[in-house]
């Protein structure tokens, strides 16, 4: 069951991705420049895209879901459970390529 919505997910991750990088455009149009792509990791607090540009993903003020439908954070499900590791980093390798082709 999970691994079906980790396929239903998936496919959201580059309308995810465009929300955020309208948001980020929004907010500072140089941030790609300050994004190191060796060490982006999303689902990594500080080497994510926010923590990157913030020193720490919660400095923006998202609501949880704010944070999915901008492809900052993985989808709901894939967060919580630890059982549900390895498909939280499948996502996570996804989401961290996603933003690697739109930098």
């Amino acid at each position: 069951m999970l691994e079906q919505n980790l396929t239903r997910e998936v496919e959201f991750i580059p309308q995810r991705v465009a929300k955020g990088v309208v948001f980020l455009d929004s907010r500072d149009a140089l941030w790609r420049t300050k994004i190191n792509q060796t060490t982006l990791e999303c689902g990594k607090p500080t080497f994510c895209i926010l923590g990157q540009l913030f020193g720490v993903f919660l400095k923006v003020p998202f609501y949880r879901s704010e944070y999915i439908e901008h492809g900052f954070l993985a989808a709901d499900g894939l967060t919580d459970h630890v059982q549900h590791r390895d498909l939280r980093n499948q996502y996570n390798q996804l989401l961290t390529a996603a933003w690697l082709q739109v930098l």
